[in-house]
C-alpha cells in the first residue's frame, strides 16, 4: 500500500467512479483501476463489488476510508508545515528579556 493507491482509493470512494476519478487526477481509467487492484491485492482484500461498471465499496472499503482519510490529511498537513518552515513563513523563536524593556518592545514586534 502506498500513498498513491491511498489517493486513488479516496477518490474512488468520493466520487463513486473510476472515469471521474481519473478525470479528477488527471489519469487514465485504466491506471485507476490497476492502482484499485494493486491496493486490494495488497491487502489481500476486496474493497468493491464490481456490478457492471458500478463499483459498490464494502464494509472494509468504508474503514480503509476513514483510515486513508487520516493519513492523506496528516501528509498534507506536514507537507504545508514543512513548507512553511522553509520559506521561513512559519517557525518558533523563543526570546529572554528584562520585564521592563519586554513591555515596550515586544508588543510593537508580534503580527
Amino acid at each position: 500500500m502506498n500513498l498513491t493507491q491511498l489517493k486513488v482509493f479516496r477518490e474512488v470512494m468520493e466520487t463513486g467512479s473510476v472515469s471521474q476519478t481519473a478525470k479528477k487526477l488527471g489519469r487514465t481509467q485504466p491506471a485507476i483501476s490497476l492502482a484499485i487492484k494493486n491496493l486490494e491485492k495488497s491487502l489481500d482484500l476486496t474493497l468493491f463489488e464490481r456490478r457492471g461498471r458500478q463499483l459498490v465499496p464494502v464494509p472494509e472499503a468504508r474503514y480503509l476510508m476513514v483510515e486513508a482519510t487520516e493519513i492523506l490529511n496528516r501528509v498534507s498537513t506536514v507537507s504545508a508545515t514543512m513548507k512553511g518552515l522553509r520559506s521561513t513563513e512559519t517557525g518558533s523563536l523563543n526570546l529572554a528579556a528584562m520585564p521592563g524593556p519586554s513591555a515596550y518592545i515586544f508588543p510593537k514586534i508580534h503580527k
